[in-house]
């Protein structure tokens, strides 16, 4: 009978300590996946929190719907109030023509349409805000044009007009070259583009066919401007907006 008891005890005892394994084995897995779980969040950070700057909720309503779909946080900003370090970065949407006398000049080709000098001036004031305040900016189609002249750059006014999809090349120093590599097809919608480069500013992309500037990047700060539209490029274009993301939780490690 004894003997049959202790059987019984040591059995017991090896089961209660198979559960305890295993429920150590389990405790240990959810800490894990907790960890993990933690330090993922901890790498992708909050929504980016982008300003989007134009003079009416229509006109930006295009760059809202694309920062959203790259998984920014975007608000429409219409003021040049606006506070820079209540954001992660800025976004200009692409419109009408920047006016002409904003880079010293005059309206010289009758191609030249939509300007609005209030807009235009709006838009440049909050980008040297922002970049004052080294925040992330990336211009689109017009916001490069406009980003270009806020340097003190001018345009060319009349291009013919760029329609669908055209092969650029992208220079090596490019944020985007590792992303699209050497050359890539993008879409367009365009008349204009840069000509005199503005302060502190460098081309780094060119149309293949006709070797005008597709883009453009300051030399110290994070300031880019692409002249074609990644917001009509679905999930390529998506790329453009998730590296412009990346680079504004870069810098706002760097003021931690």
């Amino acid at each position: 009978m004894y003997k049959m008891t202790s059987c019984y005890r040591r059995k017991y005892q090896l089961i209660a300590a198979c559960i305890c394994t295993v429920l150590f084995i389990v405790i240990l897995a959810s800490s894990f996946e907790a960890k993990t779980k933690k330090q993922k969040k901890q790498t992708t950070g909050r929504a980016v929190k982008v300003a989007v700057i134009d003079k009416t909720y229509k006109a930006a309503a295009g760059t809202i719907r694309y920062a959203r779909y790259c998984g920014m946080k975007p608000v429409w900003v219409h003021s040049r109030n606006v506070n820079p370090y209540n954001y992660d970065g800025l976004l200009i949407p692409g419109g009408g023509d920047v006016d002409p006398r904003l880079y010293g000049s005059k309206k010289r080709d009758p191609h030249v349409y939509g300007t609005d000098y209030g807009r235009s001036k709006l838009q440049i004031d909050v980008i040297l805000k922002f970049a004052e305040a080294g925040k992330p900016i990336l211009g689109i189609c017009g916001g490069e044009q406009t980003i270009n002249v806020a340097f003190g750059g001018t345009l060319k006014q009349h291009i013919g007009w760029h329609t669908y999809r055209r092969d650029i090349r992208i220079n090596k120093k490019s944020w985007l070259r590792k992303r699209f590599g050497e050359r890539e097809t993008v879409y367009h919608f365009h008349h204009q583009c840069v000509n005199k480069l503005g302060k502190g500013l460098r081309a780094t992309m060119w149309a293949v066919d006709n070797k005008q500037i597709e883009g453009i990047e300051h030399v110290s700060l994070p300031i880019y401007g692409v002249q074609w539209h990644p917001d009509q490029m679905g999930r390529r274009g998506k790329e453009v907006g998730q590296k412009f993301m990346a680079i504004c939780r870069e810098y706002k490690k760097k003021k931690k």
